[in-house]
């Protein structure tokens, strides 16, 4: 099987990760948790992105992590 320039580039960021420099696979941490359609601009993304994924564990639409996203790009972070 021919490897390409994205086999290529996920070899190398995980070869990054190994030695603790983690870059964001999506360009941009903005680009995470598509799913919440909240707007791109960097000065006003967190507070949307905070807002759409709920404060109150018990809501029925309070996002959880899940497989995919970014939610494995911070696992891999954090061991």
């Amino acid at each position: 099987m021919r490897k390409t320039d994205q086999d290529d580039t996920r070899e190398l960021l995980n070869y990054l990760g190994e030695y603790g420099v983690f870059l964001v696979p999506v360009g941009n941490v903005e680009g995470s948790l598509k799913k919440l359609q909240v707007n791109k601009t960097e000065t006003e993304w967190l507070i949307d992105i905070f807002s759409k994924m709920g404060t109150n564990e018990y809501a029925i639409d309070y996002v959880r992590p899940t497989k995919g996203d970014v939610w494995d790009f911070i696992d891999r972070m954090c061991y």
